[in-house]
């Protein structure tokens, strides 16, 4: 079975090339052209999560021909996300393809959320300067409710962390 590692960080890491085979060891921005390739799909599908669910990991460390072996913990350190990914397993790729598909739609809805919140605000306010509005009660409650829902859909960003850890391998959290 061949493993890729995918190690993303603040900084690219240049002291693995010492620890691995040079010539598996591929430094790339997450947004470099060449993981639009279908042969990162997967690499490219791992780097959005990351990308959306955590702030400033751009720099990916990607090792090819992955062995795991006691030193490699040396591998996982503080502000470093790890991810294993095997490539001959095609059901866990369609898990990661479904798992992004979610977090991706719920992000578009987040920010659909988010701007109907801002649109009744605006409108609240309008309201109240024209006078059309004299008693504030039920837009305030609709308000909060606007509140509830976004501090509900901010926490699901919580539970989709802990869903990438558990579901393919993050071997370093924060």
């Amino acid at each position: 079975m061949s493993e890729q590692l995918l190690l993303l960080s603040h900084d690219f890491l240049l002291n693995i090339k010492s620890m691995l085979k040079p010539h598996e060891v591929q430094m790339i921005d997450t947004k470099a052209e060449i993981l639009n390739n279908s042969a990162f799909k997967n690499i490219k599908l791992i780097c959005v999560l990351v990308n959306t669910l955590y702030k400033g990991y751009d720099k990916l460390t990607l090792v090819s021909n992955f062995e795991r072996k006691v030193y490699h913990n040396e591998l996982y350190k503080e502000g470093i996300l790890g991810f294993i990914l095997n490539t001959n397993d095609i059901g866990k790729m369609y898990e990661l393809s479904d798992f992004h598909a979610a977090v991706m739609s719920h992000v578009e809805s987040h920010k659909l959320l988010v701007q109907s919140r801002s649109l009744l605000k605006k409108e609240l306010v309008s309201a109240k300067l024209s006078k059309t509005i004299n008693n504030s009660e039920l837009p305030n409650k609709l308000l909060k409710a606007y509140e509830a829902l976004i501090s509900q859909s901010e926490s699901l960003f919580d539970n989709y962390r802990e869903a990438l850890y558990l579901k393919f391998g993050l071997q370093q959290h924060l």
